[in-house]
């Protein structure tokens, strides 16, 4: 799936990260069947900000790795 394909699809079902802040440095993740797009923008509907594509059982990989500190800095 291309990005452009996957934002087709993926259109009105961005989900905002609690952890964004309100000066438009916001990160959004959204899924389409089993790949899982992320998007840094102020408006995950803006054509002009890469989506960045990841399979779905790496996104959960990477979630799980991240709640045990695997990358905390």
């Amino acid at each position: 799936m291309s990005p452009d394909e996957f934002r087709a699809h993926a259109s009105g079902t961005w989900t905002k990260s609690t952890f964004s802040g309100p000066n438009g440095d916001c990160v959004f993740v959204a899924r389409v069947d089993d790949v899982v797009g992320i998007i840094e923008a102020n408006d995950p509907e803006d054509s002009s900000a890469p989506v960045v594509l990841t399979p779905l059982e790496n996104f959960r990989k990477f979630i799980a790795g991240a709640k045990a500190g695997e990358f905390d800095l």
